[in-house]
C-alpha cells in the first residue's frame, strides 16, 4: 500500500535533543541508509511510551513499602524472642518475590 503523500505545508514536529541523542539518531539513520526524518517517520510508531505519572506513583508506593519493611525488620531485631524469626524471614522473602515480579525486577537476576 503506498504511503500518503506529505504536503509541503503539512504539520511539522520540532524536537530538541541532546548532542549525544542527535549523534545516535544520525548514526542509526546513516546505518539504515535514510535521513533522520525518514527514520523517525518510519519507526516513531514503534516507541515504547511510559506514563510518567504512573511511574512516579509506583516509585512512591515502592518507597512506602520499603519504609514499612525497614520498620518491620527493626522491630524483629529488637524483639527477637517475641518474633518467630523463621516466619518473618519467609514472609519477607515472599514479599520480595512478589515485588520483584510486579516491578519486573526478577528478569535475569538470581533470587537470593
Amino acid at each position: 500500500m503506498p504511503r500518503p503523500r506529505r504536503l509541503s505545508d503539512g504539520p511539522v514536529i520540532k524536537v530538541r535533543v541532546t548532542h549525544d541523542q542527535y549523534l545516535e539518531l544520525r548514526a542509526k539513520a546513516q546505518a539504515a541508509g535514510m535521513s533522520m526524518a525518514e527514520l523517525l517517520r518510519d519507526h516513531g510508531d514503534q516507541l515504547a511510551v511510559v506514563n510518567r505519572a504512573d511511574w512516579r506513583l509506583r516509585t512512591y508506593q515502592l518507597g512506602r513499602i520499603g519504609v514499612n519493611l525497614n520498620q518491620l525488620v527493626h522491630w524483629a531485631n529488637i524483639h527477637k524472642s517475641a518474633a518467630e524469626a523463621r516466619q518473618v524471614i519467609v514472609a519477607l522473602l515472599r514479599l520480595e518475590r512478589a515485588l520483584r515480579s510486579e516491578y519486573g525486577l526478577d528478569q535475569g537476576e538470581p533470587s537470593p
